[in-house]
């Protein structure tokens, strides 16, 4: 062979190992990225719950107290 058919084929070699590589790698992973995002906005919404639950804290506590306090 040439060298110009070794450039072809080096050229094609490339092209499918980038083809390769976009379906096997990159596409994976874009989906594992949305699953992580979901996952984030999951967490993000449990930790604001957990956040306000705990600013209510001290309140539920003196609620707690006073409502002991009438019932002795």
């Amino acid at each position: 062979m040439g060298q110009r058919e070794w450039a072809i084929v080096a050229i094609v070699a490339a092209l499918l190992l980038g083809m390769m590589w976009y379906f096997f790698v990159t596409q994976p992973l874009q989906g594992r990225i949305l699953e992580l995002q979901a996952e984030v906005d999951r967490l993000t919404v449990e930790r604001d719950r957990g956040r306000a639950a705990q600013r209510a804290l001290p309140q539920l506590r003196e609620t707690i107290a006073r409502l002991d306090a009438e019932r002795q």
